[in-house]
């Protein structure tokens, strides 16, 4: 394993104080960036899909498929084939970004499947967010009454005195 690792270079804009952690050409129209703030995934030069770290609700690595899928909060997302051994560090990138957002959480089980309820960190700050599995049913009177509770215990137990909106 290298000490030192060369800085991965690429042309996309940049916000201040924003770094470039990770760069993957996944064929040569298709280049990954993996940044301290997000995941941008380009097409010729263009940003065709785009998440903030806090907007990312997880990824899965196939081994098999060596496919990395990437899950955003609203259900939808993105595979990478990654099929070169360089490639491999935006798995690990992703993983490591993902996670550091992530304060705490709870899953809270509802009819047909479960909503997680956590506490993240969108810079300097932090959000509460739900993710609900497709099929679940929130609309029951305990179901709902099961997410509010969630989400006042997690936020008062990191401080959030008034949970904001999702």
């Amino acid at each position: 394993m290298a000490i030192f690792r060369r800085r991965a270079a690429t042309d996309l804009a940049l916000s201040r104080g924003e770094r470039v952690l990770e760069v993957v050409s996944v064929t040569d129209e298709v280049e990954v960036v993996a940044t301290t703030d997000r995941l941008v995934v380009r097409r010729a030069a263009e940003p065709d899909w785009e998440r903030r770290w806090v907007e990312v609700d997880h990824a899965t690595w196939d081994n098999e498929e060596r496919a990395l899928q990437v899950v955003d909060v609203a259900g939808g997302g993105t595979t990478l084939d990654l099929v070169e051994d360089d490639q491999l560090g935006l798995a690990q990138v992703v993983r490591e970004r993902v996670q550091s957002t992530l304060v705490t959480w709870q899953i809270v089980l509802v009819p047909g499947g479960e909503v997680k309820v956590a506490v993240r960190k969108d810079g300097d700050r932090l959000v509460l967010q739900e993710v609900t599995t497709p099929g679940a049913d929130v609309t029951g009177e305990r179901a709902a009454a099961a997410i509010t509770r969630t989400r006042r215990d997690l936020a008062s137990s990191v401080g959030l005195t008034e949970p904001p909106p999702t």
